[in-house]
């Protein structure tokens, strides 16, 4: 059964359509759902007043973010992995008119980010999910520095949390909403790059970005009566580590 399905999901027409019922599925959840929005008012003003930022969230908090941004009016590309769960990401945003790069720092690495800075560069918003594709969980990579510091950006943060949900038995403890919900999203503005860093500093900064993004993704489960998901050891040697989504 196991080999029918990788088979069938290796047949592009398969993978267009379940790119088009999980965009469907996001859908009904939002719109049979209560939402509230907190934060936005500051990440408006930042908008308005032009400044450039990179969007980050920890991979397991994926699902609900179409309706955490309005594409439409602002442009977003974000990150994924080129290989094919990450297709499903990009597929999948693509039904919420949100682009997408494929690349990480082990598979075209340089090239994506060439593409991102010029996608910043003619008014995009960057989205990047600093723990993915493959985790650690809740450990953040190098990228979003890197990117921001190139794009001379600030990093923001965004999450949400519902009451009903199913955390999947995944590398991410993924968090699957359910319909008829409850939830909240909530934005950060986040933080300015310090005007000189040397690697140290880059590290240091690096790790109290990781912690502020989980401690603020805790306070959105806690706001929705769930412990936080801890984050998973850090595996300095594991060879996903550098990789982003």
């Amino acid at each position: 059964m196991k080999r029918l399905v990788k088979k069938i999901m290796r047949s592009d027409a398969a993978h267009a359509v379940v790119c088009w019922i999980i965009a469907q599925y996001i859908r009904l959840v939002y719109y049979t759902s209560r939402w509230e929005h907190e934060g936005i008012e500051a990440r408006d003003a930042l908008i308005a007043e032009g400044k450039p930022f990179v969007i980050v969230l920890w991979h397991n908090r994926i699902a609900m973010m179409p309706y955490a941004w309005r594409p439409k009016k602002w442009p977003l590309t974000i990150l994924a992995s080129g290989h094919r769960d990450g297709q499903i990401v990009i597929r999948t945003m693509a039904h919420f008119n949100i682009k997408s790069i494929a690349g990480s720092s082990q598979r075209g690495g340089a090239a994506a980010t060439k593409s991102i800075l010029r996608e910043m560069k003619a008014g995009s918003f960057i989205g990047i999910t600093p723990d993915g594709p493959r985790g650690p969980r809740m450990r953040m990579k190098d990228g979003p520095v890197a990117i921001a510091r190139l794009g001379k950006a600030r990093i923001t943060m965004v999450t949400f949390s519902v009451k009903r949900r199913i955390l999947l038995n995944s590398w991410d403890r993924f968090c699957l909403p359910l319909p008829f919900n409850k939830g909240i999203f909530m934005w950060d503005t986040g933080f300015e790059l310090p005007g000189k860093m040397d690697k140290e500093g880059a590290e240091a900064f690096r790790q109290h970005l990781e912690q502020a993004l989980t401690d603020f993704t805790d306070e959105a489960d806690r706001r929705m009566g769930h412990a936080p998901i801890p984050p998973a050891p850090e595996d300095k040697d594991n060879p996903s580590d550098k990789e982003a989504a």
